[in-house]
């Protein structure tokens, strides 16, 4: 188990590095390979999600579009979630919260 997590923070710590490059995304390929062997090892086939699958793109959405640091949406699902908790009582245009960001 702990062999399928390293694996996991490999993947994490070489993918969001501000720079990459065909040996980082090797590297990326082969913990990912590790990771989700590991997951249906341990949990069966039943544990993959779609996150899972959607994970195998990544090292071909680094070579074109370079480090995730340019392109992810992290800033942005922050707001999301700092919009989803003010209450506005299903009144639409009447929000008197102002975000400064």
């Amino acid at each position: 188990m702990l062999d399928n997590f390293l694996a996991l923070v490999t993947v994490v710590h070489w993918a969001t590095t501000r720079t990459t490059s065909s040996d980082h995304i090797a590297i990326i390929q082969s913990a990912f390979h590790s990771y989700l062997t590991g997951v249906v090892t341990l949990y069966g086939k039943d544990a993959l999600i779609p996150s899972h699958h959607l994970s195998l793109h990544l090292p071909k959405c680094l070579q074109i579009f370079g480090p995730v640091h340019g392109w992810w949406a992290f800033p942005f699902e922050r707001y999301n979630g700092i919009l989803q908790k003010i209450s506005t009582n299903n009144r639409i245009g009447t929000c008197d919260v102002v975000i400064q960001g």
